[in-house]
């Protein structure tokens, strides 16, 4: 019983890594259209939805970043 809740566990993880990845992509595609104000939304959306997966950083780090250039 505790494995099929560890595996169903990991699959989520999985699931939701491959969500946030999917998006973090478009927001990435978007800032190099030069879209930088829904690619910034689309950043934030990541990091709000699955905040514990790698793209959430990725995604905070490009809004670090996008957020430094609007300041310059």
């Amino acid at each position: 019983m505790l494995a099929i809740g560890f595996a169903a566990l990991l699959s989520s993880c999985a699931g939701s890594e491959g969500k946030a990845r999917e998006m973090a992509d478009h927001a990435a595609f978007e800032e190099a259209q030069g879209n930088i104000p829904n690619a910034t939304k689309l950043y934030q959306r990541v990091v709000e939805k699955y905040p514990d997966t790698e793209a959430a950083a990725e995604a905070r780090a490009r809004l670090s970043e996008l957020s430094s250039e609007t300041e310059s």
